[in-house]
């Protein structure tokens, strides 16, 4: 282990790269769940996801690891999983399949740029504002995606404006029915009284002739 990854001379001991490992692990163990969950919606399996999601981080940290030489593990991109499902394959119409060719020939073009080099100058020019601003949109995207799954929130703004209206008429329809029991257990010249105020004249004494026309049935 010292000899391949020089932890000496990295300041660093095993113990310490376990603990960063396992870190680093929980921090982005996330990703098997959340990519199967968004890419399923486009009509992929989800185990099938879940399973090339696991191989795909794996592979690439130990290629990092070895080839690089960098304590740096790598997974499956949160952001464009989103644009994949629900804009190009949901939102356009087109098959998972014809995206997927997209993304294979987006994963070659991006091989040339770093090969000339050309990657790592965009990515130089690119502000450091702007890269902490895109960690924390995908850290409140993910935290989006937590709280809908949870039924916190919704995504769909008519829905939650169309529940919100049932809550109201439910809420109107309970008042309506507890002013309604309130009424039936008034005394009976204060019913009397009630039903005229909207127009009607009772004469009648007979209690039974007033509760029916209080309460017609």
């Amino acid at each position: 282990m010292e000899k391949l990854f020089k932890l000496k001379e990295r300041n660093t001991t095993v113990s310490k790269e376990l603990v960063g490992g396992i870190t680093t692990f929980l921090a982005m163990a996330y990703i098997l769940a959340v990519n199967p969950g968004i890419l399923s919606d486009a009509g992929m399996s989800w185990g099938a996801v879940f399973t090339a999601t696991a191989l795909s981080a794996a592979i690439a940290t130990l290629v990092m690891a070895f080839c690089a030489n960098l304590p740096v593990a790598l997974a499956p991109g949160l952001g464009l999983n989103a644009f994949f499902a629900y804009t190009v394959v949901l939102g356009m119409g087109c098959s998972y399949q014809l995206a997927l060719t997209a993304v294979l020939i987006e994963g070659v073009l991006f091989v040339i740029l770093s090969l000339c080099g050309v990657r790592e100058a965009i990515i130089r020019s690119i502000p450091d504002g702007l890269k902490k601003a895109v960690a924390v949109g995908i850290g409140l995207f993910i935290a989006i995606i937590g709280l809908a799954n949870a039924g916190i929130v919704s995504l769909n703004p008519d829905r939650h404006a169309h529940r919100l209206c049932e809550l109201h008429d439910g809420e109107q329809g309970g008042n309506r029915r507890g002013h309604r029991a309130d009424s039936d257990n008034r005394p009976l010249h204060a019913q009397s009284a009630r039903r005229d105020s909207f127009g009607n004249h009772h004469h009648d004494n007979n209690w039974h002739s007033v509760r029916r026309d209080i309460n017609p049935r």
